[in-house]
């Protein structure tokens, strides 16, 4: 980790020079940390100074941001939030302390649209813990579920099919919640013509159920055999 640091902080002299961070910062190096960091982010991310400002909604200001560019402060931790939202990392990696620019729950969700209940147990399964209630709690990664999310990575990543399965399941639950709900009106109908009329259109679904089903099945069955060749 402190060598991948260390890389980071030698690319710096593209955007300012690291003396000069170093000399305001001296032994203070949670403020070094971030502020080499912090320069590198803007490097990589191509803001400038004024674009920055800017895409901070103008909460941070330019010369705030002169200011922790050059190693002279350390934001709070209300700005460390925005500054850190704007660049899309955690604070944590911010201040120069993770490795990886890890995101909140509602920043993944903005990127990848996935609900937070399912990043929760992607995140349990990755760490083998009951429950969590901090996506961004550095607890260490285990082997236990390793294999399943690695196949479930390769699943994902098989876009075609993976598009497929997923209109068929979907197609497969409207139909099972029609059925639900023809069946409760069915028993809440008093007259003998229309219950007969649900009862044909349920029997009609339920027939509708089975090639989807028979696919769904098929599709995992031959992903996962194709999976398996691949580890």
């Amino acid at each position: 980790m402190m060598k991948n640091k260390e890389g980071r902080k030698k690319r710096i002299v593209n955007i300012i020079d690291e003396a000069i961070i170093r000399e305001n910062a001296k032994t203070d190096y949670d403020l070094l940390d971030f502020a080499l960091t912090f320069n590198q982010l803007l490097f990589d991310k191509d803001y400038t100074q004024e674009e920055f400002y800017i895409a901070t909604n103008e909460k941070v200001s330019p010369t705030s941001i002169s200011n922790y560019r050059s190693g002279k402060s350390m934001p709070k931790i209300d700005m460390l939030e925005i500054m850190a939202d704007t660049l899309g990392v955690s604070v944590n990696f911010l201040k120069g302390k993770s490795e990886y620019p890890k995101y909140s729950s509602e920043r993944i969700n903005n990127i990848l649209g996935m609900e937070p209940y399912a990043m929760e147990h992607l995140y349990c399964l990755r760490h083998d813990i009951p429950e969590c209630e901090d996506l961004d709690n550095d607890l260490p990664t285990s082997d236990v579920y390793k294999k399943q999310l690695e196949t479930l990575s390769l699943l994902i990543s098989d876009k075609k099919n993976l598009l497929h399965i997923l209109q068929f399941i979907r197609e497969y639950i409207d139909k099972k919640q029609e059925i639900k709900e023809l069946e409760t009106e069915q028993e809440t109908e008093t007259s003998d013509e229309e219950p007969f009329s649900k009862k044909e259109k349920i029997k009609e679904l339920k027939m509708e159920l089975v090639p989807i089903k028979s696919y769904i099945e098929h599709f995992l069955y031959m992903s996962l055999d194709d999976i398996s060749n691949k580890f």
